[in-house]
């Protein structure tokens, strides 16, 4: 459900080194996609006055291609929608929204109404898991991820988990992320183990030679030439086979590195534990004051005004940073948590 304003008034304000508008090195992106079903229906519900079904689907995919350019994905993306939520949590949400239909209603019942007036193809209320416009996401998005992985649009790997596996897009995405961080330590050992190998072959043949940088490519070292490596494993010379492990994963900079777009609180909460290099990614988008009123006073136009003075930044908040400046103020994590 989250915390109102917990992101503004807690962290950007008693922690503000953990926030950071430089983005980070991305191997893998993770996108919790009900945030970004809710806005891309609010969007599309305030550009097009009569919009359909499948315009919404076309804003979704512009949704997902920006995101990804804007992350610079190098390794995965991992994309999670809503699937059948707690018992709890279910009886929650129909409250609220029998309240929020029974409120619609009445607001149409109190305004004049005519015979041709124009009906929604669906409110948020059938973004819910396992109505026919969530199945119609859930098959539309698998379609464009097979046509379009590996592709410029896509990385090489996807992850789709849709609404039919059960839980919360958040609990799903922490999930994924604590499976790739338990696989890291084994790869980076396999990767240690070709550079033990590359170490005492540097005088290998053409053929040996060529045989390693082969495997040393496929772990992660694609987009560096031959000629890199070679270099860089000339600059491990003195060091001894044993002290690989450590000093070659700074070298190569091979750790993974996340960022999971959505900074809400239940994010926080569950992202915080987690030691990795993690990042969680925003995109804030506020009104200028300054700018709104003096378009305001020189135009008269408050619709341009605000438009004029929209600004949208990109946030990303280092959690292990601010595990470190909880640590500096005697705060543990699940103190910090449980507060």
């Amino acid at each position: 459900m989250g915390v109102p304003l917990f992101f503004q008034r807690i962290i950007r304000e008693h922690f503000p080194a953990a926030v950071s508008k430089k983005r980070p090195r991305c191997t893998t992106l993770a996108i919790d996609f009900a945030g970004i079903e809710h806005t891309v229906l609010a969007e599309v519900r305030q550009k097009y006055p009569r919009w359909t079904i499948r315009l919404y689907l076309e804003h979704l995919e512009k949704a997902i291609v920006n995101l990804v350019k804007g992350a610079g994905v190098q390794g995965r993306l991992i994309i999670c929608r809503d699937g059948m939520p707690p018992l709890g949590k279910m009886m929650q949400q129909r409250q609220r929204r029998y309240r929020s239909v029974l409120e619609d209603k009445l607001k149409k019942s109190t305004s004049e109404t005519t015979s041709e007036e124009w009906k929604e193809p669906f409110t948020n209320i059938a973004l819910s898991p396992g109505t026919e416009i969530s199945i119609m996401i859930d098959d539309h998005l698998s379609s464009f991820i097979s046509r379009n992985v590996g592709t410029s649009i896509l990385p090489q790997k996807v992850i789709f988990s849709g609404y039919r596996v059960p839980g919360e897009g958040e609990h799903k995405i922490i999930e994924y992320v604590h499976e790739i961080l338990e696989e890291e330590p084994k790869k980076l050992k396999s990767l240690m183990n070709d550079m033990v190998r590359a170490h005492h072959l540097r005088n290998a043949n053409e053929n040996e030679r060529f045989d390693i940088l082969t495997r040393l490519r496929l772990n992660r070292w694609e987009s560096l030439s031959n000629e890199v490596i070679l270099s860089r494993l000339k600059k491990g010379r003195e060091f001894l086979p044993e002290g690989f492990y450590r000093k070659f994963a700074d070298l190569f900079s091979i750790n993974e590195s996340i960022i999971i777009y959505g900074l809400d609180a239940d994010l926080i909460f569950l992202s915080l534990p987690i030691e990795g290099r993690v990042f969680l990614w925003r995109h804030n988008d506020y009104i200028n004051q300054n700018i709104y009123f003096r378009n305001l006073k020189k135009h008269g136009d408050e619709v341009r005004a605000k438009r004029e003075a929209r600004i949208i930044e990109d946030l990303y908040l280092d959690l292990k940073t601010l595990r470190d400046l909880l640590r500096r103020d005697n705060i543990g994590v699940s103190e910090f948590i449980m507060a």
